[in-house]
């Protein structure tokens, strides 16, 4: 696992979980794709909310 980055180590273990083969080159291409969605999500992951920011309720019909 060394000389791996966290995005790597991830692609790799969830394609491992799923049974997946991934060619290296589709593995590069889903890596790359992962950290693109990863710095797409990081301001939003990066925003705190307050403790007393209530949950949205939930209706049921």
């Amino acid at each position: 696992m060394k000389g791996r980055t966290l995005s790597e180590q991830y692609v790799d273990t969830a394609a491992s979980m799923q049974g997946l083969a991934l060619t290296a080159d589709q593995r590069e291409r889903v890596i790359d794709t992962f950290e693109m969605n990863l710095a797409i999500i990081s301001p939003l992951l990066d925003y705190a909310l307050p403790m007393e920011t209530e949950a949205a309720p939930v209706y049921k019909a």
